[in-house]
């Protein structure tokens, strides 16, 4: 992720809507966590998971993210997921 960060194609697209869910839901795990001021593990602890499985979660390239993970992730960042159909 740091290295994405400093891309300055990344840089045009962070915190902006995509249009691919899959790395909007990245953005939106990863804003959260950062608004939280939280890393990766004590986001991991806080909902009862590893660091690592955060990182994937946070990978630009993750696809199999899972209503019960990110419901877990929600709940450790006192947020609500949402879904909508465009």
């Amino acid at each position: 992720m740091a290295n994405e960060l400093k891309d300055p194609n990344f840089q045009k697209i962070w915190g902006k809507p995509t249009g691919d869910p899959y790395l909007d839901t990245a953005f939106a795990i990863i804003q959260a966590r950062k608004e939280k001021n939280l890393t990766q593990a004590q986001l991991a602890q806080r909902a009862g998971t590893t660091q690592q499985v955060i990182a994937r979660l946070e990978s630009l390239t993750y696809r199999s993210y899972s209503l019960k993970t990110l419901e877990k992730l929600a709940k450790a960042l006192g947020k609500k997921p949402q879904i909508r159909f465009v």
